[in-house]
């Protein structure tokens, strides 16, 4: 228990010490049956509240669409590797210009046959004869309106066998390491509603216990007030009840200032505002054994199968390997198969240019290197290796600190257990010593500090054994939390 609760308990004390056994009618020694009526079977379990409070968390909110991005990372990375289909439209107006003349127009002479030879008919020199012409004179013509759509398609040839996989592994890894990130996210805000769940229930166990107190100062003050009048006791007693009520019923407003305290911080975590906290969950109810019992290397181990950081690292290491893969992949040539379409107005293909659209196209197999890359590929490669190192320790010292973590927790709940059962006897013997005081003090046996001692001893007794219930349960849920255990990704 908290030392604030010790010092609430001092201050119990004097209001419970010399409560008369005709407070009011009423037994201030049930304390585990008012805290039992706490309780209303079908009201809020934690969980409920972790349900509610994964559902509407901002922070899986936002961690939710990490994932999508990263998701998203690795189709752009598949994206990559499609052949790469590209289109292009163009329309360019020339100038206009003065094409020459080819040939001399009649001042210069050319070679021709008297008949028309061909190759079915080659040239006889027995019938043919060879004389000079002059030779003609043409020009090219001119379009100065051109047209030209063209597409081309890129395969990556060389990269399906040496990029694909490391690139698609490497980012999925990002991808599963989101996840993970989601996922250990919704582990830790389940813990955590569920730990405020139970602390409200031991704000709501401080308050019973002040109630009671302010119920036995109260009905001290009476019986020091009648005695006073009768009397058989002095102004000072009177002075002294009067002022252990004010003090308790000071403790009662922290109580119940602790107890809208921790409802308004499970209203906030399950975003239902103004809404009422009714105990749905008996904390008294016995917990069954079983994390103490089972052996400590047992519970590591789930606890580094399980855990999402555990996986993470796992996921980030291979992620590494394949990076460095993927770096060492421009050690080597490219290998390319490249294709052309062309459908120009006028084609420059055809000679001499006419005024049509014509279709042509090429195919090229494209073979690249550039040994200059192999030098930011080595760095890269080296990068991808200090990281599947540095992740490697990591593993080590996560391992080191889960055992660690896991073995407190386990210990904190063997001494939850044993302290509860400590507390079930303390109160008793408490409660008997109080009862015993109190009567021999009305019998003229006993002193009034001896009845302030065993009220003080009371009221400790019953903040230990309301708090000890309340901490068994922590300590259960923690050692699971410690496990990995809990919601996966909602």
């Amino acid at each position: 228990m908290k030392r604030s609760s010790y010092r609430l308990a001092a201050l119990l004390s004097l209001g419970l010490a010399a409560a008369p056994a005709s407070a009011g009618g009423l037994d201030i020694l049930d304390t585990d049956e008012r805290f039992a009526r706490l309780y209303v079977p079908g009201a809020l379990t934690s969980a409920q509240v972790a349900e509610r409070t994964l559902a509407t968390s901002p922070v899986l909110r936002a961690k939710r669409q990490g994932v999508r991005g990263a998701e998203a990372k690795v189709d752009e990375t598949a994206a990559k590797f499609i052949p790469q289909l590209s289109a292009n439209a163009r329309f360019t107006r020339l100038s206009p210009i003065t094409m020459p003349a080819l040939g001399t127009g009649g001042s210069g002479s050319m070679v021709v046959s008297n008949v028309v030879l061909d190759q079915a008919r080659p040239y006889n020199p027995a019938t043919d004869s060879l004389f000079l012409a002059p030779a003609p004179s043409f020009s090219f013509p001119i379009f100065l309106n051109q047209w030209n759509l063209g597409a081309t398609l890129a395969v990556p040839l060389s990269d399906y066998f040496m990029r694909y996989r490391d690139a698609i592994e490497a980012t999925s890894g990002a991808a599963e390491a989101a996840r993970l990130e989601l996922e250990g996210a919704v582990k830790k805000a389940d813990y955590e509603a569920r730990t405020m769940y139970y602390q409200y229930i031991r704000a709501e166990g401080q308050k019973l216990v002040a109630t009671q107190a302010l119920e036995a100062a109260e009905g001290h003050r009476a019986d020091a007030r009648a005695a006073f009048q009768a009397g058989f006791a002095s102004k000072a007693d009177v002075l002294r009840a009067e002022s252990a009520v004010m003090q308790v019923e000071l403790f009662l407003e922290r109580a119940t200032n602790g107890v809208d305290v921790a409802a308004e911080a499970l209203r906030t975590l399950m975003h239902t505002p103004g809404a009422a906290i009714v105990i749905g969950e008996n904390v008294l109810d016995p917990l069954a054994r079983g994390d103490e019992d089972t052996p400590l290397d047992a519970l590591v181990a789930e606890a580094l199968r399980e855990r999402p950081e555990a996986r993470a690292i796992a996921v980030g290491t291979r992620s590494a390997e394949r990076q460095k893969s993927l770096a060492r992949a421009a050690y080597f040539p490219r290998l390319d198969l490249v294709g052309n379409g062309t459908y120009a107005n006028p084609n420059p293909r055809f000679i001499p240019n006419a005024d049509r659209f014509d279709f042509t196209w090429d195919a090229s197999v494209v073979a690249s290197w550039s040994p200059t890359e192999a030098f930011s590929a080595t760095a890269q490669a080296n990068q991808a290796e200090a990281k599947r190192l540095e992740l490697e320790a990591q593993r080590d010292s996560l391992a080191d600190g889960v055992r660690i973590e896991v073995n407190q927790a386990k210990t904190a709940l063997h001494e939850a257990r044993s302290n509860l059962e400590t507390t079930k006897h303390g109160l008793t013997s408490a409660t008997e010593s109080y009862r015993i005081r109190r009567e021999s003090y009305r019998a003229g046996k006993a002193t009034l500090v001896e009845v302030y001692d065993a009220g003080s001893d009371l009221t400790r007794a019953r903040l230990e054994f309301v708090d000890a219930n309340v901490a068994l349960r922590l300590a259960s849920l923690r050692l699971g939390y410690a496990c990995g255990r809990g919601p996966s990704r909602p």
